[in-house]
């Protein structure tokens, strides 16, 4: 394996990138690690990142013998995340695991550093069609967004006493043209043309990445259409900077999230939003790190295709259990180790057809 250094120092263009932290796997110290893994993530500020580090740092401390950099803009800024993961490939760390935030631009940079001997696995986001990479470890949004649909149907229906609905849901969203989210949009729309036909998703409108400003275009949204039977977004701050309007100007449309965080959850205990759809960043961060490092440790190829990651809604019913679950990393690794022995329980990890994790 490739000798790497603990401290590596990455600028872009004058403006510090990241702040890489390390965590050494097992007893060993990070001088004694055989194998080095760098997990680079599209954000590291939001609370799904930090859980998915979580996880991948759970996962190298119990394979052991491996060094894991975790690296990445603070907040959401692609062309960033693609000179950080430039720079990371520079330092040739034994793997990469990569968010591609968003999977286009990210091809020709992936193929470089295979081409270098690196091992990229893609994770959370799949991989753009014409990428080299043959493994993605995450879930769909485009169900992800179906599920969303079907909770705001059936809390407008509940509602309304009816299924005959008419109205519209405003759409907004934070990074356009990012699949991770159009996709959720898509299999929302798709799903409420199913359930309620006479209610129309609108076209999405750029709520902006930033968290003043997008607070600011959603109350102009909302103030736009006064008729609304429901809001929608793919976003978590827009999501929780909704749930604030909404109590605010006591509004009755719906609105369904698709991130855990407090505000949210506590949204969802006071009935403000009608569920969470959240990826399972925890299970994102544990598997892609562990199939990486058992991989690269015992020279064993990594499995081909979709490793798909369960989703798990969050309601009312278990809302609390879930709040618990996410108070700290030990309750997460307590919380999830089911889903993970049942994922390991064979020899080989089961995939599938990597195109359907954007069907």
């Amino acid at each position: 394996m490739r000798t790497h250094h603990r401290m590596i120092a990455l600028a872009v263009t004058g403006v510090v990138a990241l702040g890489l932290t390390a965590c050494a796997g097992g007893e060993a110290d990070a001088g004694d690690d055989n194998v080095s893994i760098t997990l680079v993530q599209g954000t590291t500020a939001l609370p799904f990142a930090q859980t998915t580090a979580a996880g991948a740092k759970a996962a190298i401390a119990e394979v052991g013998g491996v060094h894991l950099e975790v690296a990445g803009p603070a907040n959401i800024d692609p062309a960033t995340e693609v000179k950080i993961f430039q720079q990371v490939v520079s330092t040739r760390p034994d793997g990469i695991l990569l968010q591609e935030l968003p999977p286009d631009l990210f091809t020709r940079p992936v193929q470089d550093a295979e081409d270098a001997g690196i091992t990229v696995l893609p994770y959370t986001i799949a991989p753009a069609s014409d990428s080299s990479s043959t493994i993605f470890v995450g879930d769909n949004g485009f169900d992800i967004g179906r599920m969303g649909a079907d909770a705001v149907a059936d809390a407008l229906i509940a509602q309304h006493g009816s299924e005959d609905i008419t109205g519209k849901i405003p759409t907004g969203i934070c990074v356009p043209g990012l699949s991770v989210l159009t996709s959720r949009i898509d299999g929302f729309r798709e799903r409420m043309a199913e359930r309620l036909p006479g209610v129309e998703v609108l076209e999405p409108f750029d709520s902006k990445s930033d968290p003043a400003q997008n607070f600011t275009v959603w109350q102009q949204a909302v103030s736009a259409n006064a008729d609304a039977v429901a809001m929608m977004t793919p976003c978590e701050a827009d999501v929780q900077n909704l749930i604030k309007i909404k109590q605010d100007s006591d509004a009755t449309w719906q609105l369904a999230g698709f991130d855990i965080n407090d505000i949210s959850l506590q949204g969802l205990r006071d009935g403000v939003i009608v569920g969470l759809f959240p990826q399972s960043s925890y299970l994102h961060g544990y598997v892609s790190a562990r199939l990486l490092a058992e991989s690269l440790k015992n020279g064993t190829d990594l499995p081909k295709g979709w490793v798909a990651i369960e989703v798990i809604p969050v309601t009312a019913e278990n809302v609390e259990e879930i709040a618990e679950r996410e108070s700290s990393p030990e309750a997460q690794a307590a919380y999830w180790k089911p889903y993970i022995d049942e994922i390991f329980a064979a020899d080989t990890v089961a995939t599938r057809p990597l195109a359907d994790a954007n069907k």
